[in-house]
This record gives C-alpha cells, structure tokens and sequence, in this order.
C-alpha cells in the first residue's frame, strides 16, 4: 500500500474501509490472491468445537457483484503455502499452490505443488 501511495501521488486519507458480504466459511491461514478482478481463497483452517479443522473448500469473491461463489475443492487441505498467479496467457490464467502444512493443525509439511485453472475451474 505504501508503494501505490508513494508512485500515484495519493495520501491515506483518501481510503476508506467498507464492510463487504462476509464468505460463509470464516476461515485463517487461508490461501489466496487476486486474479480477473476477483479474490480467490484456497483452503485454510476454521475454528470448530475448540478444534482447528482444515478445509479443502475454495471460493471466489467477486467485488463488483459483492458475492462468494463456490469453486471446486483443492485435492488436499493446505495451509501457508507460497502462491503464484500466472496471468500471462487470459485463456490460461493459473494459481500455483506450493508447499505448506497438509490437513487439521497441526499437519505435516509437504513439498507438493497444486495447480487451479481460473478459466476452465480445474
């Protein structure tokens, strides 16, 4: 944020934070980036009867339309892995998921790489 302040010029006064929809799921250690202008969110950890559960769930948020839309699940959960999106090619835009902790705190490391396809959803 402080480099998009320093190259436009702006000042932080001029934001504003804004309440949107809420994902359905509330969710930590989440995987996620941006991608098509919208928010994708892989997987993460979510809080149930005093235990720390994984999930495979994966969703989208859409800022313009203020909605989550399900996306398939990951194979796996996983938590804090590296992230990539690959948008070189739009009818080929990719999320590589790599490494982190596999299944309910606390998993196992891995080394396992994952691929989502943004634009055929796989």
């Amino acid at each position: 944020m402080l480099f998009l302040l320093a190259v436009s010029g702006l000042s932080a006064d001029q934001f504003v934070w804004t309440t949107k929809t809420p994902n359905s799921l509330v969710r930590f250690e989440a995987v996620g980036g941006a991608a098509g202008n919208k928010l994708y969110q892989f997987s993460g950890y979510y809080t149930c009867c005093s235990s720390i559960l994984a999930t495979t769930r994966c969703d989208a948020y859409d800022p313009a339309s203020d909605t989550w839309t399900s996306l398939p699940s990951i194979p796996q959960a996983v938590t804090h892995c590296g992230q990539v999106a690959d948008m070189d090619n739009p009818n080929n835009e990719i999320f590589w998921l790599v490494g982190g902790f596999l299944g309910d705190h606390p998993g196992p490391t891995t080394n396992e790489v994952w691929k989502y396809n943004i634009n055929n959803r796989t």
